[in-house]
């Protein structure tokens, strides 16, 4: 098991156990560890900030996930927010453009997190699965972005069926 779902299965645990003291006891714990973690960490990157070391730390966030996870955790991600939600639609590009989607503006500067798609034709894929992926991508470089509107991907409209009955196929056949 992974380490974040085994934190999540053993915080569920806990949250399961019937004496309200001992979930108490123990969700202090947690929280004086995080604590103690993330000023160790802010100490830490303080001290290297300006040195060689610092920009190896920003590259090794970027390529190792449980880095950066840690970092994000304790709200000390050397990269921007806007350049992590950048990059990940990045890596996405391509199946937009094979749905006939292209991205044309990203708006980080403020809540909520905007992402513009322009339509270019072909593809025709459902917005749904994108609009997924595009969550997801976003989720997972930006975990701390709260709200994301997705603007120009519209669900296709469908055309009511027709009432229209044909003259002939009342009468029995073609005349």
């Amino acid at each position: 098991m992974l380490m974040p779902q085994k934190i999540e299965a053993l915080i569920a645990e806990i949250e399961s156990l019937g004496d309200q003291r001992v979930r108490h006891a123990m969700a202090e714990l947690l929280e004086s560890l995080l604590s103690f973690h993330g000023t160790a960490l802010q100490h830490l990157l303080e001290a290297l900030r300006g040195d060689r070391l610092s920009t190896k730390i920003s590259e090794i966030a970027e390529q190792d996930a449980m880095v950066s996870a840690l970092l994000l955790l304790h709200g000390l991600h050397p990269v921007a927010t806007h350049v992590r939600v950048a990059q990940a639609l990045r890596t996405i590009e391509p199946y937009l453009r094979s749905a006939g989607y292209e991205l044309e503006k990203i708006s980080s500067e403020q809540q909520p997190l905007r992402v513009w798609l322009k339509p270019r034709g072909g593809g025709g894929g459902s917005p749904i699965p994108l609009k997924h992926l595009i969550l997801e991508a976003i989720s997972g470089a930006a975990p701390e972005v709260d709200e994301i509107r997705i603007e120009g991907l519209e669900e296709p409209t469908r055309r009511k069926p027709s009432t229209f009955i044909p003259l002939a196929s009342l009468k029995g056949g073609s005349q």
